[in-house]
């Protein structure tokens, strides 16, 4: 699937694209480096459910195994707010690093890693291994909370196919 093609699946209520400008001011303000595709993303969408039936495969699943449900975005203050889930971050467990982006049909989230050293690259985060106190991503991904899902954004999104089930 194209970056277009995805976009085009995310029910965004009407509500316009929050632009660059911003996603630039989100970024400064929360002292953050995004990667160029996913801040692009990030501005051409406010986010939202997604409307298709967009499903995707971590390793050594079937194809199409798991759907994806929502995209978070810059406007709005629910619970579905970057803004929100980058201030509740370490209470709900999501290591140091990461910034949610998306939520699948289960609950489980998928994150972006913002540390310098794996910049872009994607996560997947299964809340039945969530366990209190971990704060990094290697722990998280040692224990099985971290399932490493791409390599960038662009990649991901390249990997999901949009089923007719």
């Amino acid at each position: 699937m194209t970056l277009d093609e995805f976009l085009s699946e995310i029910d965004t209520d009407n509500v316009p694209a929050p632009g660059a400008a911003a996603v630039a001011t989100f970024a400064s303000a929360n002292d953050l480096t995004l990667p160029e595709d996913y801040g692009a993303f990030l501005a051409a969408t406010p986010g939202g459910h997604i409307r298709g039936n967009v499903r995707f495969s971590l390793a050594g699943e079937a194809e199409g195994a798991e759907l994806m449900n929502y995209v978070f975005g810059l406007l709005g203050e629910d619970h579905r707010s970057l803004k929100r889930l980058l201030a509740g971050a370490e209470r709900d467990g999501i290591p140091q690093g990461l910034l949610p982006i998306m939520s699948d049909a289960g609950g489980n989230t998928v994150a972006i890693v913002l540390r310098s050293d794996r910049m872009g690259e994607m996560v997947f985060l299964d809340h039945e291994a969530l366990n209190e106190g971990r704060t990094t991503l290697e722990a998280a991904e040692a224990d099985g909370y971290a399932i490493p899902f791409a390599r960038s954004f662009t990649a991901m999104v390249a990997g999901f196919t949009l089923a007719s089930d």
